[in-house]
């Protein structure tokens, strides 16, 4: 029985990771050709995989975007989470280790900030931003 389950929390782990890799080439597709060019295909070759296992852990586009969308999130928002939680001096001392997390997060993500821009600039990507960030950065 410790055998099969060995074997699951492998095959688990590959498919997180393999998850990720494809995460992370379709924010690269996303930042170099846009939303609107976006293909499990492109998404595919930049891995080095079959197309089949993109849909294997997608199933479609729009759920790659929308995935690629809290991904790049969930990306962002950690070292603002970290942050906030710190107890500072002062709520300028507070502000000031935001803003340099921001220009930080900026210069060592620029692919991120050009996915970023796909979503604000393009149609499709505002509408799903405002869907499911909106509220969050509203807030």
């Amino acid at each position: 029985m410790k055998a099969v389950q060995n074997t699951l929390d492998k095959r688990r782990i590959r498919g997180m990771e393999s998850r990720k890799l494809i995460l992370k080439a379709a924010v690269e597709s996303i930042a170099t050709y846009g939303l609107g060019k976006l293909t499990l295909d492109r998404v595919a070759e930049r891995v080095g995989i079959s197309r089949g296992l993109v849909v294997f852990h997608f199933k479609t586009k729009d759920n790659l975007i929308e995935e690629v969308l809290a991904y790049l999130g969930e990306m962002y928002s950690g070292g603002w989470g970290e942050i906030l939680e710190e107890a500072a001096d002062s709520d300028i001392a507070k502000l000031l280790r935001l803003i340099d997390y921001d220009i930080g997060f900026a210069c060592d993500n620029p692919t991120f900030v050009s996915a970023w821009h796909a979503f604000w600039g393009e149609l499709k990507g505002n509408d799903m931003y405002q869907e499911h960030v909106g509220q969050r950065d509203m807030g």
